[in-house]
């Protein structure tokens, strides 16, 4: 399948149903369930306060949604967008650790490609040493999609680094207007990044090529309409190509 959540068991353990009348072995005061779990394993911890580890190891479809947990993808695993790839709506997630590809789908026609990661909640840590793409947007026979984010946080995110590829969705072409395209890292109206790291590639998409009309603009490397405290970058942070009208076009649009 590729997907598992992590979890523990003593051996020969079977499955504890209620711990609220054991009592400790000196006479004092009972245990508490929460307790026995709380200090048996991290896992079971994650089990009563939060939720599982969920750990992404093959080939599966998106969106990831999270549980309250943390999320891995090793350097084998890839999540096609569904449309997005990892979502953090209803639960925040403790850490997202990818060393593989997790992606946004392409828009269907003349919509928007699906976003890498959406934050809606809080990422207390988001390390990315593989590639993070939003999907592409659909063609339309009068405007493109636009392509989607790579990272879109409309949450918080205490630490995010970057060593791998943060890419946004190239627009969708279009006849009369070619879609913008997608923002590597955005930050959305109210959002938090309080420290921003780079040593590897954040891109904007490229824009939409068009028939007759205007090609999309390229989207930004990191939009920012809300607050991002510290950006260290020793890598490249750069802006997609602006799409244009194909070169035969362009030759013959004077005569």
């Amino acid at each position: 399948m590729g997907v598992r959540t992590s979890d523990w068991q003593s051996a020969g353990a079977g499955q504890v149903e209620d711990l609220s009348d054991i009592l400790t072995f000196g006479g004092g005061a009972p245990i508490s369930r929460d307790f026995l779990l709380a200090t048996a394993s991290p896992s079971a911890a994650q089990a009563r306060f939060g939720g599982l580890n969920q750990i992404i190891s093959g080939p599966v479809m998106g969106p990831i949604k999270s549980n309250g947990g943390a999320i891995t993808v090793t350097g084998t695993g890839v999540i096609s967008g569904g449309p997005d790839g990892v979502d953090a709506f209803a639960h925040s997630i403790t850490k997202l650790t990818n060393s593989g590809a997790i992606n946004g789908a392409a828009g269907t026609a003349s919509a928007a490609g699906g976003l890498g990661v959406s934050n809606r909640e809080t990422i207390a840590a988001l390390i990315n040493k593989g590639s993070i793409g939003g999907g592409a947007g659909g063609a339309g026979s009068i405007k493109g999609g636009a392509g989607g984010a790579g990272v879109s946080n409309a949450g918080a995110i205490p630490t995010l680094t970057n060593s791998g590829a943060i890419i946004g969705g190239a627009g969708g072409g279009g006849e009369k207007t070619g879609g913008a395209g997608g923002v590597g890292v955005s930050n959305t109206q109210g959002a938090t990044i309080t420290t921003l790291t780079n040593s590897g590639t954040i891109s904007g998409g490229n824009g939409g090529l068009d028939a007759i009309g205007a090609g999309g603009a390229g989207g930004a490397g990191v939009s920012n309409a809300g607050t991002v405290k510290t950006l260290s970058n020793s890598g490249t942070i750069k802006g997609g190509n602006g799409g244009d009208s194909p070169p035969l076009v362009k030759d013959f649009a004077g005569l």
